[in-house]
């Protein structure tokens, strides 16, 4: 199958050849890097946990971090997530705009806080909504997707500490056919449906959906030949 190149892909030292690397090529200033595994690894695992595929959610080594918990995300609860319903009180479900009857989320406060943090983690960590279970920071990493909004600066500092594992050329190729896709999709809303002005999660996601048409260069492609590839990928 020929491949989708992306005109703008990232000089070659900004993948090397060995060693870790982060989106940033440093650690942040609040603390040191945080390995993320090998890539291909960190990929399959990424796919095959996720709740809508059958399994138990992401496997984030996220120690005492809850960035995530902190970054003003609506949270989707699905109509048959019952234990997730059963501990979280109904005065926190709103009807989720957009979506079919019986779909929620639950907001935010003025801090971009979720109400079901306490001082001591997620007071229904055990009975979590399958987006909880799901999300996985390391996908900004991944895809040097930074999550820019203003309720995201301590989540975006914890994605900086990420370091991927790319001592393998596979993990290389992967690693920078995720962040092309993210170029490219930024670089060309009509990749969507109709046209989408994507938030950092969204892009991320998208770009990691789409990622292996940019696994190899082809400097002859048609840019709109190339849109119209990537827009398929997404109706997939």
């Amino acid at each position: 199958m020929s491949r989708i190149p992306d005109q703008r892909l990232p000089p070659d030292d900004s993948v090397p050849a060995g060693g870790v690397v982060a989106p940033t090529g440093a650690a942040s200033p609040g603390g040191g890097a945080a390995p993320a595994g090998r890539v291909t690894e960190w990929l399959d695992d990424f796919r095959g946990r996720r709740t809508s595929a059958g399994g138990p959610g992401a496997d984030v080594p996220c120690g005492d971090c809850v960035a995530c918990c902190r970054s003003a995300y609506f949270i989707h609860v699905g109509p048959d997530e019952h234990e997730a319903r059963r501990a979280i009180p109904a005065g926190l479900l709103v009807a989720a705009p957009g979506l079919p009857p019986g779909h929620h989320v639950i907001g935010f406060d003025r801090a971009g806080r979720c109400p079901l943090l306490s001082d001591s983690g997620c007071t229904i960590y055990d009975a979590r909504p399958a987006t909880c279970r799901d999300f996985d920071c390391r996908v900004f990493a991944a895809t040097a997707v930074v999550p820019s909004e203003p309720a995201k600066v301590e989540l975006r500092r914890r994605t900086e500490r990420w370091a991927f594992d790319v001592s393998a050329p596979a993990d290389r190729d992967r690693l920078a056919a995720m962040r092309a896709a993210a170029r490219f999709l930024e670089a060309h809303p009509e990749c969507f449906d109709p046209p989408l002005d994507l938030n950092s999660t969204q892009l991320a996601l998208a770009a990691l959906h789409v990622h292996d048409l940019f696994l190899e260069r082809d400097e002859t492609r048609d840019p709109a030949e190339a849109v119209s590839r990537v827009r398929d990928r997404l109706r997939s």
